[in-house]
This record gives structure tokens, C-alpha cells and sequence, in this order.
């Protein structure tokens, strides 16, 4: 019997890199994708051996080139997916429209170009992860952008909706703005492309997890979760045994809220 392939991207570091690595330990086959080839093949040789087996892949979410680039890759190469984990992020603080760009494009519009370019490659049954945040919980952003993303009916409004405001004094007092939006949308659009008729014929679950506050490069050294940790919440959607409710948002397989 064949492994079960999973796709995970940013997996050259942190949670990824541990997700990755756990997978390869249970016996499964694992693309790794960075935003360059370098990066993902130095994966797969760090990781790899003992019979694990990895398959590097470039693909960077920030630009919708590479997203397609690489599933033409992969479908070329004859692969199915049983899991696509999209973990690869942007995180830094400040509210201005280059980094509301740059966010927006790494956080939200990479998973959805991601999500879209792959799910023909998954099998029946597969299943989407969309590592999100408690950062995205609805109260975390500002009053205009809860009702401008809860107002969204589709993951079209919410690519053509969500503009940067600079004058929204609540989202330019409160750190990591950008990263915060980002993923309210994120974990929004999870509950939209849950419903994806496509999707449901197919019963591919799609789901938002928390990993907490990890720490990893971009969660620093006073973060209360170790990496494993982190990584264990999004293993815990991975095992199509576990019931899951499709388009929740969830964190060490428990459900959260998304307010």
C-alpha cells in the first residue's frame, strides 16, 4: 500500500519543519516546499534517511506563479495528496500599506491561490489544514474590519473587500495588525471553502488550527508552547480517523472560537 503524501509550505523552519519531520517519522511522504528550491532540497536531505522520504519543492505563496508552477510540478510527477498543510507566514508589526500588502499576500492570498491550485490533486477524502492564529479571532481586529469580514459571503468579497484603511486608528494602535487581519481572513475563508461544492462531493474537510504561541523565529524566545507542541495541534487534523467538523477552526483538535 502506497504512503499518504502531504504538502506542507514554509515547512524550511519552525512548525513546519516539525510537522514535516513527524510525518516522515510515521511513514509518510512528505513535499516539502520553500520559497526556494535551496531551502526545501536542504530539507529533505537534513531530514530524510531511515527510509524517510521527502520530495523538495519550490513554492513560494507570495507569488500566484509559483503556487501554479508547483502544482504543474506535482500533478507531472503523478502524485496524489492526501493532506495539504498551508503553514508558510508572514509576521511583523506595524499598519501601513506595504506591509498590509506583503501580509495580506502571504497570510490569505497564498493559502487561497494554494488551496485552489492543489485541491484537483487531492484524493477523495483529503484534507485541507490552513495553520491560522488566535491573532485572527474577530475581536482582536478593529470594529470596521469585523463587520467588513463577518458581511463577506464568499472568499471573492473577501479578496475584493478587505482594503487597507489608513485611517482606522484602532488597527494603527495595536500590534501586529496586518498579521492579525490576515488571518481573520484566513480563518473566514476556511469556513467558505469548507462549503466548496467540489470540495463537498469529494469530502475533502478543509480546517483554520491554532498552534498557539510557539516558539519558533517568528514567535521568539517567550513563547509558552515548545515547537512540538505547536506542531502536535496541527497534526491533530491531519488523521482522517478524527471527526472534525469541516470549516471549524480548532487548536489541539478542540474546537475555538472564531470571536
Amino acid at each position: 500500500m502506497a504512503s499518504p503524501v502531504a504538502l506542507i509550505t514554509g515547512s524550511a523552519r519552525g512548525i513546519g519543519r516539525e510537522v514535516a519531520r513527524t510525518l516522515a517519522a510515521r511513514g509518510w511522504t512528505v513535499v516539502a516546499s520553500a520559497r526556494t528550491l535551496e531551502a526545501a532540497r536542504a530539507v529533505a536531505e537534513e531530514e530524510g534517511g531511515e527510509g524517510k522520504s521527502f520530495v523538495p519543492l519550490e513554492l513560494d505563496v507570495e507569488r500566484q506563479g509559483s503556487v501554479q508552477d508547483a502544482a504543474h510540478h506535482v500533478q507531472a510527477l503523478g502524485m496524489k495528496l492526501d493532506v495539504l498543510i498551508n503553514n508558510a507566514a508572514h509576521f511583523e508589526t506595524g499598519w501601513t500599506q506595504p506591509l498590509f500588502d506583503k501580509t495580506m499576500n502571504v497570510n490569505f492570498y497564498g493559502p487561497v491561490h494554494t488551496m485552489r491550485a492543489f485541491s484537483p490533486l487531492l484524493v477523495d477524502g483529503g484534507r485541507i489544514v490552513n495553520v491560522a492564529s488566535w491573532f485572527g479571532q474577530l475581536h482582536q481586529i478593529s470594529q470596521p474590519y469585523r463587520d467588513a469580514v463577518t458581511s463577506c459571503n464568499s472568499i471573492e468579497e473577501l479578496i475584493s473587500n478587505i482594503k487597507f484603511n489608513a485611517m482606522d486608528g484602532d488597527m494603527r494602535a495595536t500590534a501586529h495588525s496586518c498579521y492579525k487581519l490576515s488571518k481573520a481572513c484566513l480563518i473566514r475563508a476556511t469556513g467558505f471553502a469548507a462549503q466548496d461544492p467540489d470540495l463537498v462531493q469529494r469530502n475533502i474537510k478543509v480546517f483554520a488550527v491554532c498552534p498557539g504561541w510557539v516558539r519558533t523565529q517568528m514567535g521568539g524566545p517567550s513563547a509558552t508552547r515548545s515547537v512540538p507542541e505547536g506542531a502536535a495541534s496541527v497534526l491533530a487534523l491531519v488523521d482522517p480517523k478524527e471527526e472534525h467538523v469541516s470549516g471549524g477552526f480548532y487548536r489541539d483538535g478542540k474546537p475555538m472560537s472564531i470571536d
